[in-house]
């Protein structure tokens, strides 16, 4: 396994952990219910390799990516805003959680 498929693993693994952090702190506030949901007001933003990126705090530009001072950021599906470009500032947005 090379160093590209470790780092790979590792942002993945962050991503999964920021997910689950952000829903246990959503249910901490408020009990999930499945007809109005909990929403969570955050920044995406795309890195210049084309990964898109949601950030709790707006992020600034740092070289190729994305950056805030903390750790509550995940990636999501790149193919989300597809007219979100690196050149573009970060996009303010609200996302809704739902149970099922």
């Amino acid at each position: 396994m090379n160093i590209a498929n470790i780092i790979l693993l590792v942002v993945w693994f962050i991503c999964i952990v920021v997910l689950v952090w952000l829903i246990v702190q959503t249910s901490k506030t408020n009990k999930l219910e499945k007809t109005s949901g909990n929403t969570i007001s955050g920044w995406i933003a795309r890195e210049k390799n084309g990964e898109l990126w949601f950030f709790m705090k707006k992020p600034n530009r740092i070289a190729t990516m994305w950056n805030t001072d903390n750790a509550n950021f995940m990636c999501i599906d790149s193919n989300l805003f597809p007219t979100l470009h690196w050149e573009d500032e970060p996009k303010k947005v609200s996302v809704t959680i739902k149970a099922e």
